[in-house]
């Protein structure tokens, strides 16, 4: 008797014998929704709702392309310049074998310490360190040039790129928003995570944290009863985790848009480690977020939560919707020492 089923039901206990699934069954999602909560209308504001987004766990590349950035302007003076350079030496002493390394001294502009990347106990390392000693604390910090002449230092690298800025950021006015925004941009076209040590006399908090949230980073602050080499080695460690890049995002409820609007515009790089979160605005009943990762597209659902009777959201919801303003981040390593976005 023919059984025109028979081969398609063979091959499917061949698989299941031999331990093959379809790629599809094994596949798990690429990023997921942490938390929702929401924050009522008011005459100033529309409906707001916070989403916590993370990326799925994987395990950290094997080598990571790491360039330390000192901030050697005129406030990385005294006991600031000595925990800075504590903070470098304990980032690298705790480095692993596969990560390569180079060091800049960072003020008005960014002045490599060393020709490549390298081991982090090879030699141009220890000539650069000991150029740190010698370098004249001068001038302010132009954070964005800075960051825009290291990325260019990556050139003909191959791997993941990461940032690590140890210092006190650009003064208190912060940066330009157009500047932020081309900033952005570029740490999103070339695929650089910025991670920063708070270290100075005034930590610009707030533009670093939001530097680290929109590239992919981390930012942490520790006390003065901290050790500052035990911060420098942490920090290496969240500086090689894995970064996933959404390159594209929709938002949609059953009704359509909804005319929905997602604060910032673009879906921020997501990790494991911390919440990435965004805000919507509008009326977000069984909405969700479909994210373009690595080719493919991941559909979130947004659970419904429900509102909060305070307000603890600015009513200052950017006029414009290609404005970028920095974004928050929650961070679930070490409470104690650690300042995260607004």
């Amino acid at each position: 008797m023919s059984r025109p089923w028979l081969p398609a039901f063979a091959i499917a206990c061949g698989l299941a014998a031999t331990g093959i699934v379809p790629a599809e069954a094994l596949a798990a999602p690429a990023a997921s929704v942490t938390f929702v909560e929401g924050f009522a209308a008011s005459p100033v504001q529309p409906e707001v709702t916070a989403v916590g987004l993370r990326a799925a766990e994987s395990p950290a590349p094997e080598s990571v392309n790491v360039f330390v950035l000192v901030d050697t302007s005129a406030s990385q003076a005294g006991s600031y310049r000595e925990r800075a350079l504590r903070a470098v030496d304990g980032l690298l002493a705790a480095a692993r074998p596969g990560d390569r390394f180079s060091i800049a001294a960072v003020d008005v502009a960014c002045k490599p310490l060393a020709d490549g990347f390298h081991a982090a106990n090879a030699a141009p390392l220890k000539k650069a360190r000991l150029a740190l000693d010698a370098r004249t604390p001068l001038g302010s910090t132009d954070i964005v040039s800075v960051l825009e002449e290291a990325v260019g230092q990556f050139d003909g690298t191959q791997g993941p790129r990461s940032i690590v800025y140890i210092g006190d950021g650009p003064g208190l006015s912060g940066i330009d928003t157009g500047d932020f925004t081309r900033l952005v941009d570029l740490m999103r076209a070339e695929k650089v995570a910025v991670s920063s040590l708070g270290i100075g006399p005034q930590i610009n908090w707030p533009c670093l944290a939001a530097l680290a949230s929109a590239s992919g980073g981390m930012f942490f602050a520790p006390e003065a009863r901290n050790d500052a080499a035990e911060a420098g080695a942490r920090l290496g460690s969240l500086a090689i985790q894995p970064v996933t890049w959404a390159d594209g995002t929709s938002l949609a409820t059953d009704a359509g848009d909804a005319g929905l609007r997602m604060l910032p515009g673009r879906l921020p790089p997501l990790r494991a480690d911390r919440d990435s979160v965004v805000l919507i605005a509008g009326d977000l009943e069984q909405g969700r977020l479909e994210v373009g990762i690595d080719g493919g597209t991941t559909t979130l659902d947004i659970p419904a939560a429900a509102p909060h009777s305070e307000t603890r959201i600015s009513s200052s919801w950017p006029a414009t919707p290609g404005r970028t303003t920095a974004c928050f981040c929650r961070c679930s390593a070490a409470k104690d020492s650690t300042s995260h976005g607004p």
